[in-house]
Parts: C-alpha cells; structure tokens; sequence
C-alpha cells in the first residue's frame, strides 16, 4: 500500500509539475496577447486621430466650396439681372 501510495505521489508531483509549465506558458502567451491588443490599439487611436483631422479639414473645404458656388451663384444672378436686353 505504501508503495503503491508513493507512486501516485510521485505521479501527482509529476502531474503538477506539467500544470505549473502549461500555467506558466499560458500566463507567458496571455501577457504576449494584451501587449499585442496595446499595441493595436495605441496604432488604431493614431489612425482613428489622423483620420478625424483630415475629416475635419475635408468638412472645411467642403463648407469653403459650398460658399464659393453661392458667391458665383450670386455673382451670376446678378450680372443676369444686370444685363441689357438683347
């Protein structure tokens, strides 16, 4: 009984042991994850912020090419008002 006792000690300690490696692998590919997941998302806010900026400057030059075709569109009423007839 002893020795079949220790044998499973000894088994139980090896058992262990593979389930202390495997605990560790896995917190090592866990940390590897979450740092590649900060990675991603420090280049994603990057991107997410230069993308806002040339949205907001594309806003800008759409608002200035929207007042330019009123002014020419003003300026030709105008001259079409202002024209003599034929």
């Amino acid at each position: 009984m002893i020795k079949s006792t220790e044998a499973y000690l000894a088994e139980c300690r090896k058992s262990l042991e593979t389930n202390r490696v495997n605990l560790e692998n896995e917190q090592s590919s866990l940390a590897d994850k979450i740092d590649q997941c900060n990675k991603w998302s420090a280049e994603y806010a990057a991107v997410s912020s230069e993308i806002e900026r040339e949205l907001e400057i594309l806003n800008m030059l759409r608002e200035h090419i929207i007042e330019k075709g009123k002014q020419v569109s003003d300026y030709v009423a105008e001259r079409n008002a202002n024209a003599p007839g034929l």
